[in-house]
C-alpha cells in the first residue's frame, strides 16, 4: 500500500487515502489479555524509559505555556501533543526508537487533532449542563415557594444549603462516572488519528464500535492507566514525567491488539 490506507470502509468522514505510521512494520506485540496489556506497556517503558524524557519534557513545556496563556490555546495544542505522544508509544511498541521528532506526527494531523480536542472537551461538559439545569430549576422552585420575602427563614436556608451540597456532590460524582465511561468509549480516537490519520467522526465510530465488546475490561484498563499516570502528581508533579508515558503505552497496547497492523 506504500503507506496509504484506502477508504474502503464506506465512511464519508474518512479521507480517501491517509498516511499510516505502521506501513511496512511488523509489531512485536500482540497482547490478548488484561495482564498482557500491562506487561507489554511496562516492558516497553522499562526498556526505553530514558528515551521518553525529551518528548515528554518538550510536550510538558508546550502544554504549560499554552495553559498559562489561556484555555483556548491549551485546547489547540492538546490534540496535536496527545497524538504526538501516542505516535511515540506506538513506535516504541513496534520496536522503533522514541524520538522528539515523532511528536511532529501530531502536527501532521493538527486539524483533526484540534477538532477532536474541542469536541471531546465539549462532550465532557454534558453532566455540567444537565446538573446545572437541574440546579437552576431547583433554585427557581425554592424561590417561588419562599414567596416575595427576600430573607428566607431558617428552614428555607437549611434547604438551600443542603440542596446545594447534594447538587455539588452529584455534579462531582456524575462527572467522574461520565468521564470514565465516555473516556473508555472514545479511548481509541487519539491513536486512530495519530496512527491512521482518521478524521474525528471516523475515529469516533471506530472507537465506539471497538469498545462495545469487553467494555468492562477496557474500562478497568482505562481507569488503571489514568490512575498510574496521575500518581506522578503526588511527587510534586515532577513524577508525571515518568508515569505519563505508561498511560500512552497501555492504551497503545490495547489499540495494537484491537486494530492490529495492516501494512
Amino acid at each position: 500500500m506504500n503507506g496509504e490506507l484506502p477508504n474502503d470502509s464506506g465512511n464519508p468522514f474518512q479521507s480517501p487515502a491517509t498516511t499510516r505510521l505502521d506501513a511496512g512494520v511488523t509489531s512485536p506485540f500482540r497482547p490478548s489479555r488484561f495482564g498482557d496489556y500491562m506487561n507489554c506497556a511496562f516492558n516497553a517503558y522499562t526498556a526505553h524509559w530514558s528515551e521518553w524524557l525529551p518528548p515528554i519534557l518538550l510536550a510538558g513545556v508546550i502544554a504549560i505555556l499554552a495553559y498559562v496563556a489561556c484555555l483556548f490555546p491549551f485546547l489547540l495544542v492538546q490534540g496535536p501533543l496527545t497524538c504526538g505522544l501516542f505516535a511515540c508509544a506506538l513506535k516504541s511498541l513496534r520496536g522503533g526508537p522514541i524520538e522528539v521528532a515523532t511528536l511532529g506526527r501530531g502536527w501532521e494531523v493538527c486539524g483533526r487533532a484540534i477538532v477532536a480536542s474541542c469536541m471531546l472537551f465539549l462532550i465532557q461538559l454534558i453532566p455540567v449542563a444537565i446538573i446545572g439545569g437541574v440546579v437552576v430549576a431547583a433554585i427557581a422552585v425554592v424561590a417561588s415557594l419562599a414567596g416575595p420575602n427576600p430573607r428566607p427563614d431558617e428552614a428555607t436556608f437549611a434547604l438551600l444549603v443542603g440542596g446545594g451540597a447534594v447538587c455539588y456532590m452529584a455534579l462531582i460524582f456524575g462527572m467522574m462516572i461520565w468521564s470514565l465511561w465516555i473516556g473508555t468509549r472514545t479511548m481509541f480516537i487519539w491513536p486512530l488519528i495519530a496512527d491512521r490519520g482518521y478524521h474525528f467522526f471516523a475515529a469516533w465510530n471506530e472507537s465506539w464500535e471497538a469498545t462495545k465488546e469487553r467494555f468492562w475490561e477496557l474500562l478497568l484498563l482505562n481507569f488503571l492507566a489514568g490512575l498510574i499516570a496521575s500518581l506522578g502528581i503526588y511527587a510534586c508533579y515532577i513524577g508525571v514525567i515518568f508515569t505519563l508515558p505508561l498511560y500512552f503505552l497501555i492504551v497503545a497496547a490495547v489499540y495494537e491488539d484491537q486494530f492490529g497492523i495492516t501494512a
